[in-house]
């Protein structure tokens, strides 16, 4: 029996007015819930979410479980299953029928190759072409620890298979970009330890105690400063990051520029980061790879396409829970609607 089949007849405004892609169609669902099949579940069918589930109303006194020798109905518990998770299922059926809705218009539906695309995506993201893997296991692995279920993981890859043939002609990757993460990927990096304040006054104070000491006892006061003061996650670890390579637009112009600069056991000066300030201190350059572009280039190009891919899936399905309507009657799922929406406020 379906844990999510007595939603949908909840669901009326914005979902009402989503049609279904036509019977014949299918697919599964999205990203937050990365899982897999077992084995028996290899092949994924294309059907609609709920299609052979019966409604809300037929369910009423059919029993759901026996709790302490005591029969509970499906109308009885869906309440406390209605608050617990109601508001994740509702999101994840207003995306999956709007996606379907808009490819629908434009003449295009969901086949069983895209579903089944869209599982083997899912496995690479888990690494399961590594060698040695089990693929089957670590999907299944990773399904059972987000709880999902036959249902879940089909409207899992049910939604984000209609949201990537949906951003699918948006998708453009140039050489420029190959070049770019060519540089980031393979070429010369800076290991740093960086230290963030709030206020350019504490940053200053703290260079200058730190401009102070020798090298030896400068790199162990950055340390113990960084664990002390940082507000940066680093800080636990004594403020070390991941090698930077000085042409990732993902770090601020200001700190790649000024760690270019630098030799291992300097000190930057204050690194404006709006809103906070920042010191480093270089541990280590390490030296381009020496990898040829061309022996790279279908990978990069690969890695590009599936980033952008992801960026704009997400921004699709963000704009279609900010702007597609629903209206919720249940009072439970109310609620739990609410106190989602309540969550995301900044």
């Amino acid at each position: 029996m379906s844990r999510t089949g007595w939603l949908i007849p909840l669901i009326v405004a914005g979902l009402g007015g989503c049609e279904s892609a036509p019977s014949g169609t299918g697919g599964l669902s999205s990203e937050r819930d990365t899982a897999g099949l077992r084995a028996s579940e290899r092949t994924v069918r294309v059907t609609q979410p709920g299609s052979s589930r019966s409604s809300q109303s037929s369910m009423a006194g059919i029993p759901a479980a026996v709790v302490g020798g005591e029969t509970l109905t499906m109308d009885q518990i869906a309440p406390y299953l209605a608050e617990a998770s109601g508001a994740l299922v509702l999101e994840d059926l207003l995306i999956t029928r709007v996606a379907e809705s808009e490819l629908a218009r434009s003449g295009r539906a969901l086949t069983q190759s895209d579903l089944e695309q869209e599982r083997a995506e899912f496995a690479r993201a888990l690494g399961a072409s590594s060698p040695g893997t089990d693929t089957e296991q670590l999907i299944d692995a990773v399904r059972r620890s987000r709880g999902l279920g036959p249902e879940r993981f089909g409207l899992l890859v049910r939604r984000t298979a209609a949201l990537r043939k949906l951003v699918s002609s948006e998708v453009t990757v140039e050489e420029t970009d190959i070049a770019l993460a060519y540089r980031v990927r393979y070429g010369p990096r800076v290991r740093v330890r960086m230290i963030l304040a709030a206020t350019e006054r504490d940053a200053a104070a703290m260079v200058s105690e730190l401009r102070a000491m020798d090298p030896g006892s400068r790199r162990a006061r950055f340390i113990q400063l960084a664990m002390d003061r940082s507000s940066d996650s680093s800080g636990s670890a004594g403020g070390l990051l991941e090698p930077i390579s000085p042409a990732d637009p993902a770090y601020p112009l200001a700190v790649r520029t000024t760690i270019a600069s630098l030799q291992p056991g300097e000190l930057s000066p204050v690194i404006a980061i709006s809103p906070n300030y920042a010191i480093v201190l270089a541990e280590e350059l390490i030296p381009d790879q020496n990898v040829g572009i061309e022996s790279v280039r279908a990978s990069l190009r690969d890695d590009l396409r599936r980033r952008q891919e992801r960026l704009l899936m997400d921004r699709k399905a963000r704009a279609i829970v900010d702007t597609a309507g629903i209206t919720v009657i249940d009072p439970s799922l109310q609620w739990s609607w609410r106190t989602r929406e309540g969550r995301r406020e900044p």
